[in-house]
C-alpha cells in the first residue's frame, strides 16, 4: 500500500514536469524501482502479478493526475 502511494506521487510529480525529457526519466526510474521492490521484497507468483499490475495502474494514474493538472495550470 505504502508502495503504491509512493508510486502515484512519483507518477503525479512526473506528469508535472514541462520537460518531457526529465518526465521519461523519472518514469523509467520509477518502473525501474517498482520491478526491483517487485522482485526482491514480494513473492513471484500469480497474486505477485495482482500485486505488480495494481502498482502499475497507481504509477499510470498518478501521471494522468499530474498530466491533468499540468494542463489545468
Amino acid at each position: 500500500m505504502i508502495l503504491a502511494l509512493a508510486l502515484f506521487t512519483l507518477g503525479a510529480c512526473a506528469g508535472l514536469f514541462p520537460d518531457g525529457t526529465y518526465r521519461a526519466l523519472l518514469l523509467m526510474l520509477a518502473i525501474l524501482l517498482l520491478f526491483a521492490s517487485w522482485v526482491l521484497l514480494g513473492e513471484v507468483d500469480i497474486f505477485g502479478f495482482f500485486v505488480l499490475g495494481g502498482h502499475l495502474l497507481a504509477l499510470g494514474s498518478g501521471y494522468l493526475t499530474g498530466l491533468y493538472y499540468q494542463s489545468r495550470s
